[in-house]
């Protein structure tokens, strides 16, 4: 009999306590950003079982690289507000969706203009070397995909924001099922590539990434849209004294947006140019699936960062309780790519299996460190330390970059997870070194920089 009315008292106190985490909108946000990730990582696994058994490993490598670079001026483009832009939203006045829709036209933008000047680059170079006009031709298709995954990317943010975080797995699992959708049908409306010994065509992987989003996108703005659930705010301010601070925040926060977008969202396309098609391949299929782990610690640092913006004194608690759930997930998926490398990429095909897993169990060693890394940041971001986390970017960038320069072209992918693992321990001793008092980071936070 006690035994009983103790398993109704424990039952009884872990309801109360789901839902207390559940009213709170950064433990809510938590819970909810790691449903997206664990969604979006098994259908994004899904996706590259099928490119593996529909594709080469050149082609896989070879679009890989392409949406790297698609990426990568997106990732320049977007002003980190991913990351961002709910800690810029919780000053905005009104109801925050004039800002909301402001910052999403911004991004897009800023893309657009980063497109054109790399595009104006690409096509002066390609003259000077006398080369033909095949490659710029296809610079206007690169940049309007950028510009389309840059609304796609942004969306998230907004939605989290304000307040309706619960769509976010549902728009983005759709988007992972469009895109096995899109793959499978453009390998086989595409043509083989026409010359032999030619590299196959990648057309098939950037046509995936990108044509879903056109499906995507109008249901975020439907949803941004609406009013928004009632939310507190930090204390407002003077609008000509807020705006400036939000763009010393944005002009400041760009430095470390460049050095981060070289170490990450290109790595694809350097292992690419240093190490050739097939070992690309094979550093994209590992890097894809560590990235569920990435995400994880990005989308618990989204709403962290947006609720610390909003409730600063709260700094303390919501980072501690948010960075040991994240921290804990992290570990077990961690344990789990490490120990089960070989046969998860062994449903690639054979080439996967073989170079890749080594590579995997790198990536997987240092992602714990990764996530201690982002939930550091989220918490400088709050406080607006955009100087900050320039500088720790800036040192990860130059670090990884620096030892990837020596270690990828003899190692190629291996030698890029190693590269990439020690640029983790770097930045972090550096963040860790710079985070600063508690005292000094909630004033940052209530009076701005």
């Amino acid at each position: 009999m006690m035994a009983t009315h103790r398993t109704t008292s424990e039952r009884r106190g872990l309801s109360a306590l789901l839902a207390r985490e559940w009213a709170d909108p950064a433990l809510r946000g938590s819970h909810l950003m790691l449903v997206n990730t664990v969604v979006t990582a098994a259908l994004g696994f899904a996706f590259w079982v099928v490119a593996a058994r529909l594709l080469p490993v050149e082609a896989v490598g070879t679009g890989t690289a392409t949406v790297a670079i698609v990426l990568t001026i997106a990732g320049l483009g977007q002003m980190n507000l991913y990351q961002s832009a709910g800690v810029l939203l919780a000053r905005a006045s009104g109801d925050g969706r004039t800002a909301a829709f402001g910052l999403w036209a911004l991004a897009a933008g800023a893309t657009l203009a980063v497109g054109t000047v790399v595009s104006a680059v690409v096509v002066t170079v390609d003259a000077l070397a006398a080369r033909t006009a095949i490659v710029p031709a296809t610079l206007p298709l690169l940049v309007t995909c950028a510009v389309a995954w840059t609304t796609f990317a942004v969306k998230d943010a907004l939605l989290i924001a304000r307040r309706r975080t619960a769509l976010v797995p549902v728009l983005n699992g759709g988007y992972a099922v469009l895109k096995i959708a899109v793959l499978g049908g453009a390998v086989a409306l595409l043509p083989a590539t026409a010359r032999p010994g030619a590299v196959p065509s990648g057309d098939a992987i950037v046509l995936a990434t990108f044509v879903p989003i056109v499906l995507v996108v109008p249901v975020a703005a439907l949803v941004i849209a609406l009013p928004r659930i009632a939310a507190p705010r930090a204390p407002d301010i003077a609008v000509g004294t807020r705006r400036g601070q939000d763009a010393r925040f944005l002009a400041t926060d760009y430095i470390g947006v460049v050095a981060l977008q070289s170490c990450t969202t290109l790595l694809p396309f350097i292992v690419f140019a240093w190490s050739g098609a097939e070992m690309a391949g094979v550093f994209a299929a590992a890097w894809a699936i560590v990235l569920v782990l990435d995400t994880l610690a990005h989308n618990a640092a989204v709403p962290l960062a947006t609720e610390l913006a909003r409730t600063p004194e709260r700094a303390d608690e919501l980072s501690r309780r948010v960075t040991l759930r994240t921290l804990v997930v992290v570990a077990v998926g961690a344990t789990a790519l490490a120990v089960f490398a070989q046969p998860i990429l062994a449903l690639l095909g054979p080439t996967y299996a073989v170079q890749g897993t080594p590579v995997l169990q790198v990536f997987a060693a240092a992602s714990l460190l990764r996530a201690i890394l982002i939930l550091r940041l989220a918490r400088l971001r709050a406080a607006r330390r955009t100087g900050r986390i320039a500088l720790v970017e800036v040192i990860h960038a130059a670090a990884v970059l620096g030892i990837a320069a020596w270690t990828v072209p003899g190692a190629g992918a291996l030698g890029m997870a190693f590269a990439w693992a020690a640029g983790q321990l770097v930045a972090l001793a550096a963040v860790l070194l710079l985070s600063g008092s508690r005292r000094t980071t909630t004033r940052a936070v209530t009076h701005g920089p």
